[in-house]
């Protein structure tokens, strides 16, 4: 660390010799300053350029190295002034440059019309102003169309990755689920300037997370304006459910403010089975599991502009939920071809996550050529007290003379997480290239109180639970890291980036009572490589490769065990180990055509998987070190409007999985391939494009995913827009899983024990959706950048 930090004070330092500092204001005849005025300073002898733009004042800064250059202002393409000028002061002071603007202009709109999807050295940009979704809605609904995303069942993923981490303007959202949908939805499509694809993020953000990164990026409009938007949402599942948001932006002079609210009220009706097949018996759970959910998410953005050069920043976020899974496990069980018993349970887990969240930053701009240093301090408080009450009875079967048997347990967990982080990033463009570098240190201290009470089989019912001591259980994770990157233009063809981030992982697990006691120290590097070849305007080459680390998550990492009935349960983890990814992905984009060839391999990776104990006819879930997976794979994505009131996208991925596994007894390897197709058809069914129609679907075949082989799968959906009151006013009705094909259904034969699931997430739904949209939408927010980011992601924040 001593190291790379005398490193980075050297390279400021070499960037910074000899650099003058030129400054000036330019207003017109009548005294009026002239904003967005272009100033170019130009080497005689070079003929290098420098340039930059005149702020709201007129007022301008250029830094440049001693010589002879020519200094020339111009406006809208007319030129206002030109002066010679001989660099070789510490700084120089223009004054005040008075000019004769004739041009007498209320608006100006310069218009550039950018391709639908472009390519940069490490990410994929969509184009959002220029698709057909540019004023139809959401967020969500914009995703839906960019190229290797996909958006299902309250969940974003990316094709050939698993679920993805979102950011706003490089604002980490510390959101997932449910609660993540509910805040892009109250994102208004019109005011995204584009999204930004990151399948192999770089050096600069962490090395945790195999699952990509999506940017969204929003318009930059005028200053001085303000603008709110409402918007509520009625979801017909098995239960109704709702959604409501409500936003206000305002930019006045050097100030910024952005709030949020968020209600959801969240019902679900799943239905979970399970078949164990072990040498002797047999079991078939089913599990009705009934989930209500109430939230609320609140969110507030300040920011203010010292002066043109230092930014000041901070953000303040919570999120609370009360939550209650209500679950009526029944068992059969057959012995010998005749029904044995039968056990009837009852269930109930009440939760309430608290999540509080601060973050401070400032940008400070050191020159005109790009130079800056961008801090962030963190802070995130997460509780959750978390109850699982379940209890039940055993029949016999046909044997008259066996009695009944009861069973009751009990688990309570008071989790509690206090996470510190402190970054900077400095990004220093010199002359012959542009350096990026940095360094970040997390501290997390969880602490866990677990109670926990199983009676296992017993003649006698009882209601009491007895006076249980907690058992603490306390995780203390340290990590500092340090990066640098580099970025090089060869020519107007050739672009290549190279990272490298350096991480150290300090773990500390103790729970005395449960016989735990870890300590671990790793240091890892992760390099990160790019490489961009445009043949044309049409056609871009893109290979880049990473290596990453996936760590679990905290929740994975609690060793408490708690049972839905005497014989399933589940357990977490304190001793498991990160997993190691390697990516390597080769990209070709032809007008809206993108194909990815991408391969990965995932060392040690962990999960949650049944383990079955024959000796007495039981199923634990629990998260282990387990698998070995490969995964090699090709996706298309195209985009193309064969009318003009027809809009269509379509997604076509195939892939070659093997896995082999580490378990207690010998498990053969697993391999065969994976495919899945979609479609999304947007159809503008009026000449103003008021009335939108849309007809999507996805077929998923059958194949395998790790230890399982899963079956085939579908979902078919309907929407109708209307955008009324100059499009103000957004009314939206859709219809997703008609025909209740999105089931998931997979099976395992585990130590000899073959395990069959089959689970219905209550897919099908039916939304109605109203949002209303005023003030001035010319507002300029800019969002906070957070810290902290995959870190909060573990603890659930």
């Amino acid at each position: 660390m001593k190291l790379f930090i005398t490193i980075i004070v050297g390279l400021l330092c070499f960037s910074a010799i000899s650099q003058t500092k030129i400054s000036g204001k330019i207003i017109e005849n009548d005294s009026t300053a002239i904003p967005f005025a272009e100033v170019v300073l130009k080497n005689v002898t070079s003929g290098k350029l420098i340039g930059s733009i005149t702020e709201d004042d007129g007022s301008f800064q250029l830094n440049t190295t001693p010589g002879n250059y020519s200094l020339e202002i111009s406006f809208v393409g007319q030129q206002l002034f030109t002066k010679k000028i001989e660099v070789k002061e510490d700084a120089i002071d223009l004054g005040t440059i008075i000019v004769d603007n004739a041009q007498e202009l209320d608006e100006v709109f310069l218009t550039s019309k950018k391709k639908l999807i472009e390519r940069k050295i490490d990410r994929l940009i969509f184009n959002v102003e220029n698709s057909s979704k540019s004023s139809q809605g959401d967020v969500v609904e914009v995703l839906k169309i960019v190229p290797s995303i996909r958006v299902e069942n309250d969940a974003i993923s990316m094709i050939g990755k698993g679920n993805m981490r979102v950011m706003i303007d490089e604002q980490m959202l510390q959101l997932s689920g449910v609660d993540l949908i509910n805040f892009l939805q109250s994102i208004d499509s019109e005011t995204i300037k584009s999204i930004e694809v990151i399948s192999n993020p770089p050096a600069r953000y962490e090395a945790e997370g195999n699952s990509g990164l999506i940017n969204i990026i929003l318009k930059k409009p005028k200053s001085d304006s303000w603008n709110a938007q409402l918007k509520g949402t009625y979801i017909q599942r098995t239960k109704a459910n709702y959604r409501s948001s409500a936003n206000f932006n305002i930019n006045k002079d050097k100030f910024t403010f952005s709030g949020r609210l968020g209600f959801i009220k969240h019902q679900l009706v799943l239905q979970e089975n399970l078949t164990s097949t072990y040498p002797e018996e047999t079991s078939v759970t089913s599990t009705p599991v009934d989930i209500d959910l109430e939230g609320s998410v609140a969110s507030a953005e300040i920011g203010y502009e010292m002066n043109q050069n230092w930014h000041l920043g901070a953000q303040y976020y919570f999120n609370g939920t009360a939550a209650n899974i209500e679950s009526l496990p029944k068992t059969k069980i057959t012995r010998n071809n005749a029904e044995d018993s039968f056990i009837r349970m009852n269930g109930s887990e009440p939760q309430h996550p608290r999540v509080h969240k601060l973050n401070l930053n400032t940008n400070f701009n050191l020159d005109s050529l790009g130079k800056n240093v961008i801090l962030n301090l963190d802070y995130l408080y997460n509780t959750n007290e978390d109850k699982k009450y379940y209890q039940g009875i055993e029949s016999p079967g046909l044997d008259e003379n066996t009695e009944n048997r009861y069973f009751r347990s009990f688990n309570k967990t008071n989790n509690k997480y206090d996470i510190y982080s402190a970054k900077i990033d400095i990004e220093n463009p010199l002359k012959w290239i542009d350096l990026d570098f940095g360094a970040k240190y997390t501290y997390s201290d969880i602490s866990s109180d677990i109670k926990s009470f199983n009676t296992g089989y017993t003649l006698n019912p009882t209601d009491e639970i007895p006076n249980i001591p907690a058992v603490p259980f306390d995780y203390d994770e340290k990590i500092a890291s340090a990066y640098i990157s580099a970025n090089r233009n060869f020519g107007e063809q050739w672009s290549a980036q190279f990272g490298l981030r350096l991480e150290n992982t300090a773990i500390s697990a103790l729970s005395p009572n449960l016989d735990i006691n870890r300590e671990d120290n790793y240091t890892n590097l992760f390099p990160t490589f790019y490489i961009n070849y445009n043949l044309d305007t049409k056609t871009n080459f893109s290979l880049n490769y990473s290596r990453r680390i996936e760590r679990p998550n905290f929740r994975d990492l609690n060793p408490n065990t708690y049972y839905r009935t005497p014989s399933i349960f589940y357990s977490g983890n304190a001793y498991l180990d990160p997993s190691f990814i390697h990516n390597i992905e080769f990209s070709v984009l032809h007008h809206d055509f993108v194909t990815r060839l991408y391969f990965t391999r995932e060392n040690n990776a962990f999960g949650e998987v049944p383990i079955a104990n024959t000796s007495i006819n039981s199923t634990g879930f629990s998260y282990e070190n387990y698998i070995d997976r490969t995964l090699l794979g090709i996706s298309e994505s195209f985009t193309w409007n064969p009318i003009h009131w027809w809009t269509n996208v379509n997604n076509l991925d195939l892939n070659y999985a093997k896995s082999t596994f580490n378990l207690e007894q010998p498990q053969a390897d697993r391999n065969g391939f994976n495919s899945r197709v979609s479609t999304n058809n947007d159809f503008n069914l009026n000449s103003e494009k008021t009335i939108i129609g849309g007809l999507n679907y996805w077929y998923q075949f059958e194949g395998v995913d790790g230890i399982f082989e899963t079956q085939a799968q579908s979902s078919l959906g309907l929407s109708l827009q209307f955008l009324l009151l100059d499009k103000d006013l957004n009314i939206s009705l859709r219809g997703e899983d008609l025909f209740k094909n999105a089931i998931e259904r997979k099976t395992a034969k585990i130590n000899g024990v073959t395990q069959e699931i089959r689970n219905f997430y209550d897919s099908r739904q039916f939304w109605l959706s109203v949002s209303y949209k005023f003030g001035n939408d010319n507002l300029k927010v800019r969002s906070q950048k957070s810290g902290n980011t995959d870190t909060e992601r573990r603890a659930g924040g």
